[in-house]
């Protein structure tokens, strides 16, 4: 892990996690976070099927190498307590023409969900991402995740589904957060 920094001061909880980007030789523990993350906190919102396909994919080799490439990329941000891995929060352009930026790998272990680590790591991936010149972000995520987007600003744009295998669909919510950036438009009357 590279750049650490800390979270803002406030919660003694939260004072105590070390945020920074991932690094490649930590890809089987964030995988194995995301696995336990999608086991526990999607248990009552997903079907054991869908559970076990999503826990699949995680450890399938295009997941593995769409996470590698956003790690090597330094896109991908985690947060450790004395240095134990909980959570995690990337982000990847999200369409041709470079305007949006798509959050990816959103996961907090079920062990310290709820205490503001992926409120932090949403914050320091779009902090990253508009840095590189992103102010538009979507993402896509399970319908029982969607709530925590849409406190942080988030608007569902549409629902649907995420196939993970011929048998087994995700139902996901898509979600944008809008610019917030005010848009100006001027006037140009015709030369006519």
């Amino acid at each position: 892990m590279t750049a650490t920094t800390s979270p803002p001061a406030g919660n003694s909880f939260l004072d105590a996690i070390e945020v920074g980007r991932a690094a490649i030789d930590e890809m089987s523990s964030v995988r194995h976070l995301h696995s336990i993350s999608a086991k526990r906190l999607a248990a009552g919102m997903l079907s054991e099927a869908e559970i076990a396909a999503f826990v699949d994919h995680i450890y399938s080799d295009g997941y593995s190498a769409r996470m590698a490439d956003v790690v090597a990329a330094g896109r991908l941000t985690t947060a450790r307590l004395s240095g134990e891995l909980v959570g995690s929060a990337g982000w990847v352009v999200a369409n041709d023409s470079g305007a949006v930026a798509r959050l990816i790998g959103v996961f907090v272990s079920p062990l310290y969900a709820r205490h503001g680590i992926g409120r932090v790591l949403v914050a320091a991936a779009e902090a990253q991402a508009r840095q590189a010149g992103f102010v538009t972000f979507t993402v896509r995520a399970p319908l029982g995740a969607s709530a925590f987007f849409e406190h942080l600003g988030y608007d569902i744009a549409s629902h649907g589904v995420w196939p993970l295998t011929r048998e087994t669909a995700l139902p996901v919510a898509f979600l944008r957060k809008p610019d917030p950036t005010p848009r100006v438009v001027q006037f140009r009357p015709d030369a006519n």
